[in-house]
């Protein structure tokens, strides 16, 4: 009696460990530090900058290192309801991504005069909603640090929930957080740009 209660007691153990999978510790680890980093990298790059300098344009159609930082504020508040959303849909077993995690990276994080270019849909486009770079910084932080505290407590299944990602198609929850990433590190290199452009102001 006591070996079948045992044994009644592990296979029920085992069935709730298969009912709630979740990402592994590498792919947790992973995540967390290109959230990190990234952030970590715009606060270095705009720190020192002047407000002349942070809402300098090249071109009266060209984004300002600021309107970039609004747009990944929208673009993170987006994807984290697409995130939470998708997690309410029924898990797919075997369902599949259209694109592996490293070529999410290969196809955003970069930029070149040959890189395609996406147009961003008007309600992710920057407004000027904040009163100054200091305070947008400071949402786009917060932004960030509420995706990073899901991606270190979640014990959610983010393999096996699927939606569509209209640049990169279909993508699993895990991969809408490094898409997150990615996409910072394409607006960092946009940031990088407007730093380097000849009439940069220098104050």
């Amino acid at each position: 009696m006591k070996k079948l209660f045992i044994l009644l007691t592990f296979t029920m153990l085992c069935s709730i460990a298969v009912a709630q999978p979740t990402i592994s510790k590498e792919e947790r680890k992973i995540s967390i530090q290109y959230l990190e980093n990234t952030m970590l990298r715009l606060k270095k790059l705009t720190k020192e900058l002047s407000e002349a300098q942070l809402n300098y344009k090249s071109a009266p159609d060209r984004w300002s290192i600021r309107d970039n930082i609004e747009h990944l504020i929208n673009v993170e508040g987006v994807v984290w309801e697409i995130i939470h959303k998708t997690l309410q849909s029924e898990s797919v077993a075997n369902g599949k991504s259209d694109i592996t995690d490293e070529a999410i990276s290969a196809k955003l994080a970069i930029r070149s005069e040959t890189t395609p270019r996406f147009k961003a849909p008007e309600s992710l486009q920057p407004s000027g909603k904040y009163k100054d770079f200091q305070e947008t910084f400071a949402a786009f932080v917060n932004e960030r640090e509420k995706t990073i505290q899901f991606v270190k407590k979640t014990k959610e299944d983010l393999r096996h929930h699927f939606s569509s990602n209209p640049v990169l198609g279909n993508l699993d929850t895990y991969q809408w957080t490094l898409f997150i990433s990615a996409h910072t590190v394409r607006h960092t290199l946009q940031v990088e740009e407007i730093l380097a452009d000849v009439n940069f102001p220098k104050l």
